[in-house]
C-alpha cells in the first residue's frame, strides 16, 4: 500500500512539473514573439533616425560650402576642403568662358574638359532667350551648382565640384558607422548615379528593398534678381523629403551702388538633382535579422526547458533508484538477520546444553561440539559473503595464474568428509592459457558454485568442472552438475542477493542465497563475467581473461 501510495505521489509531482515546463515554454514562445515584434519597429525606428543623420550631415557639410564661397573668413574655404575636387566659376552670358577659383578674387581661365562639356550645354541654355520652363542640371559630374555676386560683378555661378572617392572612402562610410553602426549596410545614390554601398560592390538590386529609403527627389531651386531692392534671391525647395527639413532661404547680395531700373527681375528656375539614402541590415532586411535571432532565442529557450526537463527525468530517475537502494538495503537487512539467526539459535542452544550439563556423555558432547563448528563456520562463510556484497570492488590484483592447481586445491577444500559425497571430475584442455586473475578470489568464487553443486545435486548426481578455450582471447572455466537445474525465468535472478528458487525453497536446501551473488561480483571485479545453462542439470561457466589477450 505505501508503495502504491508513493508511486501515485511521484506520477503526480512528474504530471505536475512537466506541466509547469510545457507552460513555461508557451510563456517563452509568447514572450520571443513578442519580443520579436517589438525589436522589428525599434530597429527600423534607429535605421531611419540614422539614414536622417547622415542625410543631415551631407546637406550641412554641402551648405558649409556655399556658405564659404560668400564668407572667405570661414577656416575651411571651399577650395581647401576635401570634398570639393574644384571650384568653378561660370558666366551664364558667357558660356564659353570658364575659369577656376584658387581663393579669394584668384582665378584663372581653363578649358572646357569632356567631363563638364553637360554643364557648358546646361550654360548655353541658360543664355537662351527662348528657354521657358525648369532647367535640368546635369547628374555627372557630382557638383554643386552656387549663385554668386560678388562687388559690381554682374550674377554669376560657381559650381563645386565634389571629390566623389572622398565622398565614397572617408565621408559616407563615416557618417554611417557613426549614425548606424556596423549592423546597417548604407546605400547613396545622387540624380540616380551611384556613389557609395557598404557593400563591395556597388550592387543597386541587392537594396531594392531596403529597410529605409531617404529620397531628397529633384529639387527646384527658383533664382530671382531683383533689381529694385538690390539683392539676388535663391529661394530652394525639397519637393519628396519627409523628415529632412530644408527650409526656403535666401540669399543677399550687396551690388553696390548701381541703381538698375526697378522693374528688372528675372527669374531662372534650375532643377538639381537629388540625393538618396537606402539602408538595409547586414542580413539582408531588419526581419530576417529578427527572425533569426527569434530562432535563435526560441532554440535556447527550448534548449534550456530540454535541460530542465531532463534535470526532472534525472531527478525523478534518481529518486526512484534511491527509493529502490533503500528497499533493497532494507530487504539486505532483513535477509541479513533472518540467515544470522538460525545459526546463532543453534549455536545458543548447544553452548546452554553443554553449559548446563544436560549432555554428559563425550559421544553426545562431541556431537554437540562439531554442531557448534558446523554452524559456526556457516556463520563466517555467511559474513564473509555479506561483507564481499555490503562493501566496495574486491581490489583487482590480477597476476597469470595456472588454473589446473587452482581449480584441485577448490576442489580439495569443497570436499565433503561424507562418503557419501559425489566424486568432482576435472577437464582440462591441454592448450588451455594461463589467465589474468586474482587466485584467492577465484578460488573463491570456484569454491562457491562447488558447494552449490554438492548441495542440490544430492549422492548419486556426478560433479565436474571443465577448463577449456573461450572466444574472442577467454578461457572458459564450467561447472556442471546434474541437479534439478534452474528455470529460465529464475536464472538471471539467481545472482541477486538472498534469492532463492522454488526448487531451493521446496527442497528445504540450506543456504544464504549469497553465493552465486558473491561469484558474480568476484568474477567482474577482475574483468570477466558469469553465465549460466540448465540443461540436464545446471552450468555455470565464469569468463575469464587470457594471459596475452
Amino acid at each position: 500500500m505505501d508503495e502504491r501510495n508513493g508511486s501515485g505521489w511521484s506520477a503526480a509531482l512528474a504530471a505536475l512539473l512537466f506541466g509547469t515546463l510545457g507552460l513555461l515554454a508557451w510563456l517563452q514562445h509568447s514572450w520571443i514573439d513578442a519580443w520579436a515584434t517589438s525589436e522589428v519597429g525599434r530597429l527600423e525606428r534607429y535605421f531611419a533616425g540614422g539614414v536622417e543623420r547622415v542625410a543631415l550631415d551631407l546637406e550641412l557639410a554641402l551648405r558649409a560650402l556655399e556658405e564659404g564661397l560668400h564668407d572667405p573668413s570661414l577656416e575651411t574655404p571651399p577650395w581647401s576642403s576635401p570634398l570639393v575636387r574644384d571650384v568653378l566659376r561660370i558666366d551664364p552670358a558667357d558660356p564659353e568662358r570658364l575659369q577656376r577659383m584658387r581663393g579669394p578674387g584668384a582665378a584663372e581661365p581653363v578649358e572646357w574638359t569632356q567631363e563638364l562639356l553637360p554643364w557648358r550645354e546646361t550654360l548655353h541654355a541658360l543664355a537662351d532667350p527662348s528657354r521657358s520652363g525648369p532647367l535640368r542640371l546635369p547628374d555627372s559630374p557630382l557638383a554643386r551648382l552656387v549663385p554668386r555676386m560678388t562687388g559690381r560683378e554682374a550674377p554669376h555661378f560657381v559650381l563645386l565640384v565634389l571629390d566623389e572617392r572622398y565622398l565614397a572612402r572617408d565621408f559616407l562610410p563615416a557618417r554611417a558607422q557613426a549614425h548606424l553602426g556596423s549592423d546597417a549596410q548604407l546605400l547613396a545614390t545622387h540624380g540616380g548615379t551611384l556613389v557609395f554601398s557598404t557593400l563591395p560592390a556597388l550592387d543597386f538590386d541587392a537594396f531594392a528593398n531596403a529597410d529605409v529609403v531617404l529620397a531628397a527627389g529633384t529639387r527646384q531651386v527658383e533664382l530671382d534678381f531683383d533689381a529694385s531692392v538690390g539683392r539676388l534671391v535663391a529661394a530652394r525647395q525639397d519637393t519628396s523629403i519627409e523628415r529632412l527639413e530644408v527650409e526656403t532661404h535666401e540669399i543677399s547680395l550687396d551690388i553696390g551702388t548701381q541703381q538698375p531700373d526697378a522693374n528688372d527681375v528675372s527669374t531662372l528656375t534650375l532643377d538639381v538633382p537629388g540625393w538618396e539614402l537606402r539602408a538595409r541590415h547586414r542580413a539582408g532586411s531588419i526581419p530576417a535579422a529578427v527572425a533569426g535571432l527569434r530562432r535563435r532565442n526560441l532554440a535556447l529557450g527550448l534548449g534550456l526547458v530540454s535541460v530542465l526537463a531532463a534535470a526532472a527525468l534525472l531527478f525523478g530517475l534518481a529518486a526512484t533508484r534511491a527509493r529502490r537502494l533503500a528497499r533493497r538495503q532494507v530487504e539486505f537487512v532483513a535477509g541479513v538477520t533472518h540467515e544470522l539467526r538460525t545459526p546463532l539459535t543453534v549455536i545458543r542452544s548447544a553452548a546452554e546444553n553443554l553449559r548446563d550439563a544436560v549432555v554428559t556423555e563425550p559421544e553426545h558432547a562431541s556431537r554437540y561440539g562439531a554442531l557448534i563448528h558446523d554452524e559456526a563456520r556457516r556463520l563466517s562463510d555467511f559474513v564473509e559473503g555479506a561483507l564481499t556484497l555490503a562493501g566496495a570492488d574486491p581490489p583487482a590484483r590480477r597476476a597469470p595464474v595456472e588454473l589446473l592447481p587452482l581449480v584441485e586445491r577448490a576442489v580439495e577444500r569443497s570436499r565433503s568428509p561424507s562418503a557419501d559425497s559425489p566424486a568432482v571430475r576435472i577437464e582440462a584442455a591441454a592448450d588451455a592459457p594461463r589467465v589474468l586473475a586474482d587466485p584467492d578470489a577465484l578460488e573463491q568464487a570456484l569454491e562457491n558454485l562447488l558447494a552449490n553443486a554438492l548441495k542440490y545435486s544430492g549422492n548419486t548426481g556426478e560433479i565436474g568442472v571443465r577448463v577449456q578455450r573461450g572466444h574472442a582471447g577467454q578461457v572458459d572455466v564450467t561447472v556442471w552438475d546434474q541437479g534439478p537445474g534452474i528455470p529460465p525465468d529464475e536464472r538471471e535472478r539467481a545472482f541477486e542477493p538472498f534469492f532463492r528458487g522454488r526448487a531451493a525453497r521446496a527442497s528445504q536446501a540450506p543456504g544464504s542465497g549469497l553465493g552465486l551473488a558473491v561469484v558474480r561480483r568476484l568474477v567482474e571485479a577482475q574483468g570477466g563475467r558469469v553465465s549460466v545453462t540448465s540443461a540436464n542439470g545446471c552450468a555455470f561457466t565464469l569468463h575469464l581473461q587470457a594471459e596475452g589477450a
